[in-house]
């Protein structure tokens, strides 16, 4: 059986001429009833990574509908004739498109070297950051050897730029900060390259709210206190009164695909989870994703830490799932094993850190920088694992991480290995077949895993859609 894959209803003139090409009987449905179907062959109408990774991961054959023909495996060389045609009219929107079909169909084939480029690049546009938060290295380090990017080295990508889809500006800091933002975002702009970021809206003036309501995909919004007491005392260096000014200002942009906001939980605002649920409905944001707090042991924040309290932790997190179901705000959240424990709420750590301990850790430790020290990647990095998924990650064949020196890795999670430098418009053609990458992807290929793989959160955590645990294969 053929399944077609459409989100809209395709005309009965279109559906016919699809039919007419396949030469049988199809069936027509929507993406999220793909699994319904177990269909051999599943050809695409659109773009529709869900369904596509659903194929991908089960060996399903992947064809595409364009302009009149169906395209397959076959037709990977044809796909690159007609994207010179694309690039030459600078019609990014179908070169993009094809690079994501050609994607599909490259690693459904099997294919070490690529002749299609990642579709997302994560870029890291500052290391500076104007909060001192208390869970966070800036706490510590207060922009010691912080850097920005700059627009040279942004625009040696721009080769690539006709092909990328989306760049995710955050890394290490607060990327509004960046003094050439206007002119990078001018840059991806140009190419028809979508944005998301993580960003604490401290920030944010009319030039910037125009571009993101332009080109902006998803905005993931920092806020770990919805009253000025807990805002400020977390958020150290932060204005509550700036940032709910300015937070209504994003929210009134319609450009935005899609806001969230994002809270580390901890003793000190647990209390709050509910409260947080309904200030993201006031100001019409849908989405609210709680995170569990990371333990830095110079700044010496395990008291924060909800791990001692956890029955404590999931009463307020299922408070505040049940004001999201009532208020149509989704909740996404950690949840931990409580094995029974039952905990004094008195006992809630509930101080907030002087912020004058912040500039004395600052002067003690003189050698804590916000630098991240990197590495090239090492053949017992490359040593090939046991893969307890099915699968591969999608990091070598569609996406790809970039620090602000121009170093490239495979991920954000494995951004101390780094596979090469990006010094010229040149290299990252090169670094995205070089041995290396060639040697990651095979290993992927014949169910292994690269050894600085193990461990990686977003393994853990089944957040990458090319790789599923093997019992949740279904």
């Amino acid at each position: 059986m053929i399944v077609v894959v459409e989100e809209r209803n395709l005309s009965q003139e279109m559906r016919l001429n699809i039919i007419s090409i396949l030469g049988s009987e199809a069936l027509f449905c929507n993406p999220n009833e793909i699994a319904s179907y177990p269909a051999a062959e599943v050809v695409f109408a659109d773009i529709y990574f869900e369904a596509l990774s659903f194929c991908l991961v089960r060996g399903i054959v992947i064809k595409f509908f364009y302009r009149d023909r169906i395209l397959s495996r076959d037709d990977i060389e044809y796909i690159g004739l007609m994207q010179e045609g694309l690039l030459k009219a600078n019609n990014y929107a179908d070169l993009k498109k094809l690079n994501i079909m050609k994607i599909f169909l490259e690693v459904s084939s099997r294919h070490l070297f690529l002749s299609s480029f990642p579709s997302h690049i994560q870029l890291e546009h500052t290391t500076y950051c104007n909060a001192r938060c208390i869970m966070c290295d800036h706490y510590i380090s207060h922009n010691r050897e912080a850097k920005h990017l700059k627009l040279a080295t942004a625009l040696r990508l721009k080769p690539i730029l006709p092909y990328v889809s989306l760049i995710v500006m955050h890394g290490n800091g607060e990327p509004f900060l960046n003094p050439d933002i206007l002119e990078i975002l001018e840059l991806y702009k140009k190419y028809g390259v979508r944005i998301t970021t993580n960003t604490n809206l401290s920030h944010i003036n009319g030039d910037i709210c125009s571009e993101l309501n332009q080109m902006c995909d998803s905005l993931q919004i920092s806020c770990d206190g919805c009253d000025k007491e807990t805002y400020e005392g977390i958020r150290q260096g932060l204005s509550f009164e700036i940032f709910c000014n300015n937070l209504e200002s994003i929210s009134a942009l319609s450009g935005i695909r899609k806001t969230s906001l994002e809270v580390v939980l901890m003793q000190q605002n647990i209390r709050k989870a509910r409260d947080f649920v309904k200030f993201a409905s006031y100001h019409g944001i849908k989405t609210i994703k709680f995170h569990d707090l990371g333990i830095n042991k110079i700044i010496g924040n395990e008291k924060y830490s909800l791990r001692s309290c956890p029955d404590i932790a999931n009463k307020y997190i299922s408070l505040a799932r049940e004001e999201g179901a009532r208020l149509g705000v989704s909740v996404e959240s950690f949840e931990y094993d409580t094995n029974g424990s039952l905990s004094d709420e008195s006992c809630l750590y509930s101080v907030f850190p002087d912020c004058q301990i912040s500039d004395e850790m600052y002067r003690k430790y003189d050698w804590y920088t916000n630098v991240i020290a990197i590495n090239e990647m090492s053949g017992d990095d490359l040593a090939c694992c046991k893969n307890n998924y099915y699968g591969i990650c999608e990091y070598p064949f569609a996406k790809s991480y970039m620090d602000l020196n121009g170093n490239v890795s495979v991920c954000c999670p494995s951004s101390r290995k780094v596979v090469g430098h990006v010094s010229s418009a040149e290299d990252f053609a090169a670094l995205w077949n070089s041995e290396t990458m060639i040697k990651i992807r095979d290993e992927f290929y014949s169910g292994m895993m690269p050894s600085f793989c193990q461990n990686c959160f977003m393994i853990s955590e089944n957040s990458l859609s090319w790789l599923n645990h093997r019992g949740d294969l279904k």
